[in-house]
């Protein structure tokens, strides 16, 4: 792994220019802030350190409840999981690490066509995807991946969890409740904060190996064999001064071998499934047909470092920064194209065909850095700016058929790129006041915040995309491709064009208010307003009541109401990919453009209803309980339901050279349009409305046995159903048709694409 210092990202707009000077007039407004803070340094109770895993229960969490409070006295339920449930895992990678001990949060691998490996897994908590869940480092918002998967519903390009060492981890808070109006929106399905170590000593060194090799006479063709993986971990804290100041250093490194998970190339006897292009050819029947090998997981090797510092400025003020950096070059692989592919010419691409190996090569990084203190005219006060981004190339190895015997083999065709920025300003005021109307103060948390997004499609090589026109002769070797056209462009991924590039960009200024009294000593509630503006879709409020009776020392009941927003993220309108090639329509061979996704104001897109997508709007609604029956026994349970109006997502495929009712009323849509109809698009829009119900419960008992340790049992189970109430109508020429913008696979993925119950036990 390289590490490579940051640079300065070239002005490439002028909307980008825009953002920065707001940005940079921000950061001196921040600045000026700090050189008149007053002297008292607020104590930071939100960063309890956990000596073991039977003290999560008690820890000071301060996600949802800025003041900072317990698992149990939450108003909303919150669980911790800890730097060493995470170690227990054995993972390296924070996605699968979290997932294997929070019930809530699942990480499910990402399906996005043609590019379906990318190594990004999205997010979900109470069933929705990773455009519902806002994800923290230290209280700050992390920035999104640049790659967009297709997973139906929960389709988009999520914050990607993988890059962040989870070595660097002390604890992670995941509030499984909507909290857009507390911190933003995206916040829908719950919030994610990772709170980053702060040790002034100490480290670990780790390394793993291991893998599934299974030789027996049972195996076949390689079926069954798991990827190789070797894992190294690291973690260092240093003390920097004599007044608390540290320095805390991470970082891990996997290397993930490939894997075979599929069966035979295909029956010998059967012309179609032939290796070689001579359907006489001997070698068909003594060939290895296990030719075709697909990934479960992209292979190749991923890096990521961190640090978190602080340090003290004077006895009223701290400095705080933290960052990453990540680096990988991961694959995923396609369908063999043997001979008799139209990906293949004989002379040109390897004997007997080849597999088709997509490499994504991923760089990304973020800093966050500011500076705390109190009291501000008694406020405890906090400023600070971030900046991540993220950047993916991708390349295929292959050939570029449509240019005939004039084509070359190549090991690594240039498809294109696709990035990602995020900038961030922020400033929050907290304090304490009495009023004189509760034996308790008013605890109250305002603030503002400045963010500027930018997202860009950058085009391929020509050979990725160049179209040659080549037939093959009618006299060719394979009769299969005798007189038919080759395929274009680079296989399983056509490269970014020019007319499918772009930059865009837009800003967002916010301003909340988040308040909690105790109305009596069994009476606590909360209320929570937010206004955010986005630059293209204007502004929009949300709103949380929540509160918290206990109707004994060992019972409480909690409740909370909430509405919330999210807008459509870049990647989602603008992303444009697919691949080009010949296609058999009934006996004739002709050329289809295939996209995975297009975006929503192309002209084929509009040509089948593809509209400005809204944001979507949230209402959430909580109920439960949390129970202490003994000392070391804890027990919760929490019911909810989401209804989510116009709700984001990827339509089904429309088909314009399939044959049926529906394939001829698409087509006579694009040639109405001025359209080539031989096309097959999938866009983003507001597919209908959709409902979410569930339960999530939670038992922790912990066990003393002195000497020889603390013992934290556990067991929880998430339950969710998610139902589609409304679904978005298609122009009226294709309802009639019988097509939906939400057709049936698209609602089946949005229905089932989660787990409807998961449990764990610790």
């Amino acid at each position: 792994m390289a590490v490579v210092s940051v640079s300065g990202v070239a002005d490439k707009s002028a909307g980008h220019r825009r953002g920065w000077l707001t940005f940079t007039a921000l950061a001196g407004v921040l600045a000026s802030v700090v050189v008149m803070a007053p002297s008292a340094w607020a104590e930071d109770v939100a960063e309890a350190e956990l000596a073991d895993d039977a003290e999560a229960v008690s820890t000071v969490i301060v996600t949802g409840s800025r003041k900072g409070t317990t698992e149990y006295h939450s108003l909303s339920p919150v669980s911790v999981v800890t730097a060493s449930s995470l170690g227990k895992t054995g993972e390296v990678d924070l996605r699968t690490a979290l997932s294997a001990v929070s019930p809530s949060y699942l990480a499910s691998q990402a399906s996005n066509g043609s590019s379906s490996s990318k190594p990004v897994r999205t997010a979900a908590l109470r069933g929705l995807g990773g455009n519902h869940v806002l994800v923290l480092v230290n209280g700050r918002r992390r920035h999104n991946t640049s790659l967009l998967n297709n997973t139906g519903g929960s389709a988009g390009a999520p914050v990607d969890l993988g890059l962040i060492p989870t070595a660097s981890v002390s604890r992670i808070e995941v509030l499984s409740d909507g909290a857009s109006a507390q911190y933003g929106s995206d916040a829908i399905g719950g919030v994610i904060n990772i709170i980053l170590k702060k040790n002034p000593d100490g480290g670990t060194l780790s390394a793993q190996f291991g893998g599934y090799d299974d030789d027996s006479i049972s195996k076949i063709g390689g079926i069954g064999d798991n990827a190789f993986t070797s894992t190294l971990t690291y973690h260092q804290g240093f003390g920097l001064g004599t007044q608390g100041g540290f320095l805390n250093l991470s970082g891990d490194y996997r290397r993930i071998l490939s894997s075979n998970v599929v069966g035979a190339v295909g029956d010998p006897t059967i012309n179609a499934r032939k290796i070689y292009a001579d359907p006489n050819d001997p070698r068909e029947l003594t060939e290895d047909r296990y030719k075709q090998v697909t990934e479960v997981v992209p292979w190749g090797w991923a890096g990521n470092v961190g640090f978190n510092l602080e340090l003290p400025v004077t006895a009223a003020t701290h400095f705080y920064a933290n960052g990453t950096y990540s680096e990988s070059s991961l694959a995923s692989t396609g369908t063999y194209r043997s001979e008799n592919n139209p990906a293949h010419i004989i002379g040109i691409a390897p004997d007997g065909g080849y597999v088709p190996t997509l490499v994504t090569r991923q760089k990304d990084y973020q800093v966050s850095a500011g500076f705390a203190g109190g009291d501000l005219a008694g406020w405890v006060w906090d400023a600070s700016l971030s900046y991540g981004r993220n950047r993916a190339r991708m390349y295929v190895n292959g050939v570029n058929a449509s240019l005939g015997f004039d084509a070359v083999y190549r090991d690594a065709i240039y498809v294109g790129e696709l990035q990602a920025s995020e900038a961030l300003a922020n400033l929050d005021l907290q304090r304490s006041v009495t009023t004189g109307l509760f034996a308790e103060p008013l605890d109250i948390a305002i603030g503002l915040e400045y963010r500027y997004n930018d997202f860009s499609e950058g085009m391929g090589e020509e050979y990725s995309y160049l179209n040659g026109g080549f037939i093959y002769p009618t006299d060719y070797i394979s009769p299969i491709l005798a007189g038919r056209p080759a395929g274009i462009g680079s296989p399983f991924m056509t490269g970014f064009t020019a007319e499918e590039v772009g930059e865009w960009d837009r800003d967002n200024y916010a301003a909340y208010a988040d308040f909690s009294q105790s109305i009596t000593s069994k009476l606590k509630v909360g209320l929570a307003a937010r206004y955010e503006h986005y630059s293209d879709f204007g502004g929009q409020w949300s709103g949380k009541l929540s509160g918290r009776y206990e109707l004994t020392d060992s019972f409480a009941i909690r409740a909370a109401v909430n509405n919330g927003f999210r807008a459509p993220s870049l990647a989602e309108q603008y992303t444009t990919k697919g691949n080009q090639g010949p296609f058999n329509n009934g006996g004739t061979i002709i050329q289809v453009n295939a996209y995975n996704s297009i975006r929503h104001d192309a002209p084929a897109a509009i040509a089948l209803g593809a509209k400005p997508i809204d944001p979507e709007i949230s209402l959430n609604y909580s109920l439960g309980f949390v129970a202490r029956p003994l000392p070391n026994l804890d027990i919760s349970l929490d019911v909810f339901q989401i209804e989510i109006e116009d709700r984001i997502g990827l339509t089904g495929q429309f088909n314009g050279t399939a044959t049926n009712a529906a394939g001829l009323a698409v087509a006579k849509a694009l040639r109405d349009a001025g359209i080539d109809p031989n096309v097959r698009v999938q866009y983003f829009t507001n597919i209908g409305d959709t409902l979410t119900r569930g339960l999530e419960f939670k038992v922790n008992y912990r066990s003393d046995f002195g000497h020889l340790g603390l013992v934290n049992w556990s067991l929880s189970t998430a339950l969710n159903r998610q139902s589609v109430t409304r679904t978005t109508e298609a122009p009226t020429d294709l309802a009639a048709a019988g097509l939906k913008l939400l057709q049936d696979t698209a609602a089946v993925t949005l229905r089932h694409g989660t787990p409807k119950h998961i449990s764990k036990v610790g």
